[in-house]
């Protein structure tokens, strides 16, 4: 996919019937699986779980307060999570029973409050914890500036014992700043407003997506100057890295917040749910 896929390759000449055949009757199936459901069948526990286990993995120490409390939230919510997802099977498979025509149509019909809370949630969800990185990947609200720590303490590291190359390797993963290698700073600056500033009326894929940025253009282009140097001086670029660090680390403890806040939202939203599915 990644040689071909959405490239000027992508054509006739690649074209695989076999391929092709199976999309069509596995996208198929799924479809008449799900219309074979009164409820959709969605289990938020995943993508918990996968929240939580993204903490963990990237957990940072001057944070350590807020990521227990969170991870205590998002753990109970997990498991309410679950129970709704009992419930939906619970009442799917009652479903699957009914023969008769009316007997379907009137439990369809009971389940529309139901079914429509449930995708609420879902855009809820995906609203609340679904952002991407500046390459496009989908991430967790709180993962951009936690690997944004971990490159600029690399990078400020990395001065201290005068090494400019490793810094500036390290430097190269922050945000968007591979363009600060590449381009001028018209460029630079175009591409990175031509994100975060995006018209509603535009509809672009990703808008308000991604939620900072850190500008490293200038430090950048200094550090690529004090390379020709013999003994440079570094003092200054360590000091523009802390302030970033300083930046960044506030940024992840709003986005912990943030994500806390959110959690409490889909929280209340899911026990009034998984009271009415008991029911």
């Amino acid at each position: 996919m990644q040689n071909y896929y959405h490239s000027q390759y992508d054509n006739q000449d690649v074209y695989q019937e076999a391929v092709y055949q199976f999309h069509h009757e596995c996208y198929l199936k799924l479809v008449m699986a799900f219309d074979r459901l009164v409820l959709p069948p969605m289990n938020f526990s995943n993508t918990i779980k996968a929240v939580i286990s993204g903490i963990h993995e990237n957990a940072l120490s001057f944070a350590s307060e807020e990521q227990d409390s969170l991870t205590a939230r998002l753990e109970k919510v997990q498991e309410l999570c679950s129970q709704v997802y009992t419930h939906i099977c619970q009442i799917n498979q009652k479903y699957a029973k009914l023969t008769a025509l009316k007997e379907r149509t009137a439990f369809r019909k009971s389940q529309e409050t139901n079914a429509a809370a449930l995708l609420k949630i879902f855009r809820k969800a995906q609203n609340y914890l679904v952002r991407l990185n500046w390459q496009d990947e989908v991430i967790f609200p709180q993962e951009s500036a936690s690997k944004n720590i971990s490159q600029l303490e690399k990078a400020r590291l990395a001065l201290t014992e005068g090494n400019i190359t490793d810094a500036l390797k390290a430097l190269y993963r922050v945000d968007n700043n591979m363009y600060a290698f590449l381009f001028d700073e018209e460029v630079y600056y175009h591409f990175t407003e031509y994100i975060l500033h995006q018209p509603k009326d535009r509809l672009m894929w990703g808008a308000g997506r991604i939620m900072h940025h850190e500008n490293l253009y200038g430090i950048v282009q200094t550090l690529k100057q004090r390379m020709k140097e013999n003994t440079p001086e570094l003092d200054g670029e360590i000091r523009r890295l802390e302030a970033a660090l300083r930046r960044q680390k506030a940024y992840y403890k709003d986005d912990l917040r943030y994500l806390s806040s959110s959690v409490e939202k889909l929280s209340a939203m899911l026990t009034e749910l998984s009271d009415r599915l008991d029911s």
